[in-house]
């Protein structure tokens, strides 16, 4: 895939790499300090299979993880701990599965996710509407009584 645009823009602590084909998390995302200051990460068009475990300790500031067009089977429990993340789009993947810890992310306005055969009867994408995206987690991971 043809690169794009790669970059860390300190000022608004914002890293993208759109469209380079990488495999996986760039290493300048999981060391300090880029890891605790990141507030956006956009990393669509890439071949990206898997998120670090522990992301919610180590984007502790992110609000924005912009995922679309990537190969991620799976998104970690520890997402649960990103706690001012308000944008999580993950359309175009190959994901088998939504964890129930997404119904901790109270801060979460959008959500972009493709249909996912007997969890999401349909692509979901919702934008700045946390109430509509805490129905659809009441919908998919009923509280247990």
């Amino acid at each position: 895939m043809a690169a794009s645009t790669r970059w860390w823009d300190f000022e608004n602590k914002s890293y993208s790499a759109i469209g380079w084909g990488i495999k996986e998390i760039p290493k300048e995302l999981l060391c300090p300090p880029i890891c605790h200051d990141v507030r956006r990460i956009k990393l669509p068009g890439n071949e990206i299979k898997d998120l670090p475990s522990n992301i919610g300790t180590l984007w502790t500031e992110l609000r924005e993880l912009l995922l679309d067009v990537n190969k991620l089977r799976y998104i970690p429990e520890s997402v649960c701990d990103l706690k001012k993340l308000e944008s999580l789009h993950v359309n175009g993947n190959k994901l088998k599965s939504l964890t129930p810890s997404l119904a901790k992310l109270t801060n979460l306005k959008s959500f972009n996710c493709d249909q996912i055969e007997g969890v999401l009867p349909e692509r979901v994408k919702i934008v700045n509407n946390p109430t509509e995206i805490r129905q659809l987690w009441d919908k998919l991971f009923p509280q247990k009584t």
